[in-house]
């Protein structure tokens, strides 16, 4: 069996929105524990063994409500994954990028629940907002470090 294709709704037969059981049925989980979170509060956190890699999803009341993709060996059906550059980010239809708490988010049309977040100064340059135009002019090199899959959200 190759290696399950990420998606807007998970990867393999783990989906956001499952709830734990589920996943246990469907899936090897590898630990449930509290870790502490970018925000310095708990959360619950399933580690799942996806093919030969281990992934984390976050859960909320008994069920998926994000999972987060670190290797580079699972990416979506138009080869997006962790180490795509930002330029591939910054070509696609619909491309935005956002600055979140721990680094730049870029979004695209086709992938609605997911953010591919790159490790880049979160301040724009002077004289405005990160458009798709500046941030790929300064950082197209950027490489994405994690995938966070989460709901489509209109």
């Amino acid at each position: 069996m190759g290696i399950p294709v990420l998606t807007d709704n998970g990867i393999g037969e783990l989906k956001e929105g499952a709830h734990v059981s589920d996943v246990r049925e469907r899936c090897e989980v590898v630990s449930d524990t509290e870790q502490l979170g970018s925000e310095g509060m708990k959360e619950r956190v399933l580690i799942v063994r996806v093919g030969s890699e281990t992934v984390r999803a976050i859960i909320n009341d008994d069920r998926i409500w994000r999972i987060e993709i670190t290797s580079p060996r699972l990416v979506t059906g138009d080869s997006i994954g962790v180490d795509t550059p930002l330029h591939q980010i910054a070509i696609k239809r619909g491309a935005r990028f956002v600055p979140g708490e721990d680094g730049v988010y870029g979004f695209v049309a086709n992938h609605c629940a997911m953010s591919f977040r790159f490790s880049v100064p979160l301040r724009a340059p002077r004289g405005g907002d990160w458009t798709v135009a500046k941030i790929d002019s300064a950082h197209g090199d950027a490489t994405v470090d994690r995938i966070l899959i989460t709901k489509c959200r209109p």
